[in-house]
């Protein structure tokens, strides 16, 4: 693993292979086939996402990404992979939590992750509901979670921490999440979970070539050292050319250099790179 770093500088040289290659990526698909193209690209963890309830009233229709994924889909790509932890993002609490936790642990999940909470009692109570037999991520989408961060990661039982910038953005009232990846709300937050040991993981990363997106890739990859994170989602976009196994394969390999890469550079490079990518976000 990459070594810690107090802030005052960038990881060093020596360090530049070990972050890309440990970073764990996460893909949400409900297609096998996809599934089993990206366990062979060494895609650490695949699975399904659940979230559906609200969702539908958090986030305007122009850009609603209520996914339709169902149990049965988790059950195929458990079928299909053979070295992918199985992933799940299940809905935020409600009365069905307790059986919605119990079938996708029956399917094989590995992760469930809570979404969309606002204190610490919730995180508790999904907890309590796992029981343990399954690694508990927990997913900070909303600006009150970010204001009770410390209260919330003083919750035993916690393996993950993600934070969700679509969900923070319209909490925040901004108009690019890239403006909240760069806020120093993040930057203290992200700290808050270092000095825990928790791993990290935050928003969802584009292939190193994708010309369509809203910000150049390289300054959104900057921000994984800088912020120390371990592991991110693989955007939706990520998929848009990997047709074959290869082109995948190939494109996660890229990714996990460019990464090395930009964790090998000063924190003032780093630095940098967030200025650039807030002056871009205000121009989103």
């Amino acid at each position: 693993m990459a070594r810690e770093c107090d802030g005052s500088a960038g990881y060093s040289v020596n360090d530049r292979h070990d972050f890309g290659a440990d970073f764990q990526l996460t893909l949400l698909t409900a297609d096998a086939e996809t599934a089993a193209d990206a366990d062979a690209a060494g895609v650490q963890r695949i699975g399904v996402d659940l979230d559906l309830r609200g969702k539908a009233d958090r986030q305007p229709a122009s850009e609603n990404r209520i996914s339709g994924h169902t149990v049965q889909d988790l059950r195929r790509i458990r079928d299909a992979v053979r070295t992918a932890e199985l992933f799940v993002r299940i809905n935020p609490l409600h009365a069905g939590t307790a059986e919605e936790i119990d079938l996708v642990l029956e399917a094989g999940a590995h992760w469930v992750m809570l979404p969309f909470f606002r204190q610490a009692s919730e995180v508790e109570q999904f907890i309590r509901l796992l029981r343990g037999r399954g690694r508990a991520a927990i997913l900070i989408e909303t600006s009150t979670a970010l204001l009770r961060i410390r209260q919330i990661l003083a919750v035993s039982g916690i393996a993950e921490v993600t934070f969700g910038f679509n969900d923070l953005r319209h909490d925040f009232h901004v108009r690019s999440h890239f403006e909240v990846l760069g806020s120093p709300l993040i930057d203290s937050a992200a700290k808050e979970v270092v000095r825990r040991d928790l791993p990290l993981s935050m928003g969802g990363v584009a292939r190193p070539d994708d010309a369509h997106a809203p910000m150049p890739v390289e300054l959104v990859y900057a921000q994984y050292p800088r912020l120390r994170a371990t592991g991110a989602w693989i955007a939706r976009s990520f998929l848009r050319q990997a047709t074959t196994h290869s082109f995948l394969a190939d494109d996660v390999q890229r990714l996990r250099q460019r990464l090395s890469w930009w964790a090998g550079q000063s924190a003032e490079d780093l630095e940098r790179a967030r200025a650039e990518l807030l002056l871009r976000a205000e121009m989103i």
